[in-house]
């Protein structure tokens, strides 16, 4: 999570902070563990770390960013499978949620800022198209825009090339046709 304030050509990082070992694996993590519980109840006993399974609810949860309810089959086991409702996935993830939430209002008092002075909710990373994010983001800022219109995965990569280039053709003396072309970044290291 990071609060950035942009003036004219100069982006300044007033705080960012980050749970390192929380992302997108850990919701998986979350649908597997349940998935295995649920096969055991249909005495199906899965290996360890079984790609498969793994793979299939990385799917589901991708899919419950956009339906009520999945199905997940094993392809080893024939017709055994599961449904798990998006409510289920939630339940599971409690947790996490909270903890991004919360990091969230952290990050916001580190940098010192009222809630006001935000403009835009700008969602960056995969695991930003889980609904139940976006579904706790509104909830916790709803006078504010949610920025749904740029690709989460490819939003810091676009960055870094943005200021690259910048500061590249900086050091060439070149001109550049975009509007960002003499950017100033200045950052925080968390």
């Amino acid at each position: 999570v990071s609060i950035v304030e942009i003036e004219g050509r100069t982006t300044r990082v007033l705080a960012t902070d980050g749970l390192t070992f929380l992302g997108g694996h850990d919701f998986d993590m979350r649908i597997y563990d349940e998935a295995v519980e649920r096969f055991r109840e249909m005495g199906v006993n899965i290996e360890e770390n079984d790609w498969i399974l793994m793979d299939a609810c990385e799917k589901a949860k991708k899919a419950l960013s956009k339906m009520n309810s999945v199905r997940i089959n094993h392809i080893r086991y024939g017709n055994k499978g599961f449904d798990l409702t998006y409510q289920t996935f939630v339940d599971l993830c409690e947790d996490l949620f909270d903890q991004t939430i919360a990091l969230t209002d952290k990050v916001i008092g580190e940098a010192k800022i009222n809630e006001k002075d935000l403009s835009d909710i700008v969602l960056v990373g995969g695991s930003t198209r889980i609904r139940k994010i976006r579904e706790l983001l509104r909830d916790r800022f709803p006078n504010k825009r949610i920025r749904d219109d740029i690709e989460p995965d490819l939003a810091v990569a676009q960055g870094a090339a943005i200021l690259a280039d910048s500061l590249s053709n900086l050091e060439r003396k070149e001109s550049v046709e975009m509007s960002l072309a003499d950017i100033s970044l200045v950052d925080v290291t968390p």
